[in-house]
This record gives structure tokens, sequence and C-alpha cells, in this order.
């Protein structure tokens, strides 16, 4: 559901959303890893596109906003290395 409201696909308005969705899935991927392999989600159709959108909403974010520019990238850094160990786990 946060991805689908996320998909307005305007940076700084569906960056929160896949942050949600995210954090979600953070919280649920050990739960995902010992799951009857039948009820475990297709990870390369259903959590990687999160991750991977989230990580381009920031760098998205950190070339317009020159402020905050080091802290969405280490975020988008952050994301992928989440991605990786996902991946791994997975």
């Amino acid at each position: 559901m946060h991805r689908r409201t996320g998909r307005v696909f305007i940076p700084g308005l569906a960056t929160p959303f896949y942050q949600r969705a995210y954090n979600i899935l953070d919280k649920i991927r050990s739960d995902i890893l010992i799951a009857e392999r039948d009820l475990q989600f297709d990870f390369r159709d259903v959590i990687e596109p999160v991750y991977r959108q989230l990580a381009q909403f920031r760098i998205e974010l950190a070339s317009l906003d020159e402020e905050n520019r080091n802290k969405e990238l280490n975020l988008a850094l952050e994301t992928v290395n989440s991605l990786k160990l996902a991946e791994l786990q997975n």
C-alpha cells in the first residue's frame, strides 16, 4: 500500500511512502526468510523495487537540495547496502 501511494513519482512527496514501505520490509525481512517457500514474496518483483526506487528518490532529492545533499546521499547508500544484504539473505 505504501509503495502504491508513493508511486506519485514526485521525490519529495513519494519518498516518505517508500521510506515507510522500506521500514516495514526491514522489520519483517527475518520473518520472510523463515516463512514457508510458498508464502515468501518474489524478491525481485516485490521487495527489490521498493529499495531501488527509494534509493533513486534519495539521489534525486540530493541533487535538488544542496543543504541536505550529504544526508540524502548517505540514506541512498544505506538503502542500497540494505538491498545487498537482503539479496544475500534471500
